[in-house]
């Protein structure tokens, strides 16, 4: 939601702007802000679109180009819904938990999944860590904890 109120106050300070430029400067203006919103509305639509994906052998939670992790169906634990602040974006350790990551765009999460087996996780730098629970974001994360609690619960 940051994200599209940003586009929108981008949009008209832009229009202003460009009512205060030059002509030779408008057009070069209205390239840069083109581009400006291009790269954000790609960027919210790139997280948007049904990020995380379950099916019968899988769950797997992606966060667009900041990485993305693949838990097997048997090693789902309990799922549930919890809202917690962890500073920093994409996939990354959670600074005072040693066996747990965090699999979101930015540094709010919703969901707590705690893995019955632990699984080994390759985090954006290149460094694996061995979680036994991972953090991560949903639109609607009460709905995604009692989706998943089922499909854990049927066996996905």
């Amino acid at each position: 939601m940051l994200i599209w109120a940003f586009v929108g106050t981008d949009l008209v300070g832009g229009l202003l702007i460009d009512t205060r430029l030059p002509p030779a400067g408008r057009a070069v203006h209205l390239v840069w802000l083109i581009l400006s919103l291009t790269l954000t509305l790609g960027f919210c639509a790139m997280t948007a679109r049904a990020p995380h994906v379950l099916d019968s052998a899988a769950l797997r939670l992606r966060t667009g180009p900041l990485g993305a992790v693949t838990i097997p169906v048997p090693a789902l634990g309990r799922v549930r819904s919890a809202h917690r602040t962890i500073s920093g974006h994409g996939l990354r350790r959670v600074p005072d938990e040693e066996a747990a990551v965090v699999c979101s765009v930015g540094s709010t999460t919703h969901l707590v999944i705690d893995l019955k087996q632990p699984v080994l996780v390759r985090l954006r730098k290149g460094e694996t860590v061995l979680a036994k629970r991972v953090y991560t974001a949903a639109d609607q994360p009460t709905k995604a904890a009692r989706v998943l609690s089922s499909s854990i619960a049927e066996g996905a």
